[in-house]
């Protein structure tokens, strides 16, 4: 679970209200094995990002990585971005606009072991 103690909302990644996160495990002392993310689908509805004061589930994929984890040492690493709300850009160029918003992004690296 993710809970938003901050003032700011925070986005997933790759769609603002999922949040999508990698694990890795413990090969031997302090090597790590690739980071590993379950299918990312895309297709799903666009829900509202993690507003301050709640919380949300962050996932390993939309549908997991896998359905067991051995006994072992885990990192899950999860990205995720505030938006700068006073910043953006705005490019006119004859009947063109372009309009960007500037975003900081942000990782949660959280270990844990399954006993």
């Amino acid at each position: 679970m993710l809970k938003n103690n901050s003032n700011d909302t925070i986005y997933g990644e790759y769609n603002q209200g999922y949040f999508w996160g990698k694990i890795s495990f413990l090969i031997k002392d302090s090597v790590w094995s690739e980071n590993y993310v379950g299918r990312i689908d895309a297709n799903f509805d666009n829900p509202p990002p993690l507003y301050p004061d709640s919380t949300k589930f962050a996932w390993v994929g939309s549908f997991g990585w896998r359905n067991d984890l051995p006994k072992n040492r885990y990192k899950y690493t999860l990205q995720y971005y505030t938006t700068d709300k006073n910043k953006g850009i705005r490019l006119n160029k004859r009947k063109f606009a372009w309009r960007a918003d500037t975003k900081k992004y942000y990782q949660l690296i959280y270990e844990f072991d399954i006993e």
